[in-house]
């Protein structure tokens, strides 16, 4: 956003002739040079672009820091990357957005997971830490996974809605029944949440018996990432895919 970058993006805008490459996801690209201050050379620069579309949503992935111009046809919008590695210009659109998609999970780590610094200097100390909250974090994000497949789901706000609720236990006739009481304004998904993991635990431990620890945690992991799998399974016996085709029905045969 500083004064030299506008620039050369208003001169990029009218400048004349065909000089743009077009990319796959629809951005136009051009490389050029340029020499910020405080800069001790010029570097290179890949501009982007693509028209702007009333009241289209976009892609989490394609959240990219933008500029607006607005030239006399048409309204752009414009990212400027800075790359000192002799990679395609075609390809940048797609590697810095995935870029930015694996610095959010070192943000959530940072600022909702408490790794954003320690208190002593001693390194095996701060190591074993840093391994238990990854650790933590992990198992978390496979639970929640678990209630809720299709997305992740920060744990900013997966912790409130799955943690804070009043449980009873009641003892009648043999029987413990766990009852939770949810007061959270979004109790209704809180509840279908907890029912999907019920479900999900309670077919595990009817086969429990014939399974050992890896192959519990093969179920788990196949129905938590079914999305990210595409529907694919990890490689287990028959009676453990009986009960993920329950759980998951679009699953496919071919192990993952």
């Amino acid at each position: 956003m500083s004064a030299k970058v506008k620039q050369l993006i208003q001169k990029l805008a009218t400048q004349q002739g065909n000089i743009w490459q077009t990319t796959t996801e629809g951005w136009d690209v051009i490389e050029t040079k340029l020499k910020l201050t405080g800069w001790s050379r010029e570097r290179r620069i890949v501009v982007l672009r693509r028209p702007i579309q009333a009241e289209k949503p976009r892609k989490e992935c394609d959240q990219l820091p933008h500029l607006q111009v607005e030239t006399a046809s048409r309204e752009w919008e414009y990212t400027v990357l800075v790359c000192s590695q002799d990679l395609p210009i075609e390809s940048l659109p797609k590697l810095y957005a995935e870029r930015a998609d694996c610095e959010n999970v070192l943000d959530e780590l940072k600022n909702q997971w408490g790794l954003s610094g320690f208190t002593t200097k001693d390194l095996k100390r701060c190591k074993v830490m840093a391994r238990l909250t990854a650790l933590i974090c992990n198992w978390w994000n496979v639970f929640v996974r678990i209630a809720e497949p299709t997305e992740h789901k920060e744990a900013l706000t997966s912790r409130p809605e799955l943690l804070h609720l009043i449980a009873t236990l009641v003892t009648h006739a043999g029987k413990k029944v766990l009852r939770f009481c949810s007061h959270h304004e979004n109790s209704h998904e809180v509840k279908r949440a907890f029912i999907r993991l019920h479900m999900v635990f309670s077919r595990i431990e009817a086969i429990a018996g014939q399974l050992d620890r890896p192959m519990v945690w093969a179920i788990q992991l196949s129905v938590a990432f079914y999305a990210w799998l595409r529907g694919k399974i990890l490689k287990m016996p028959s009676v453990a895919e009986k009960i993920i085709r329950e759980l998951v029905p679009d699953a496919k045969s071919a192990p993952a």
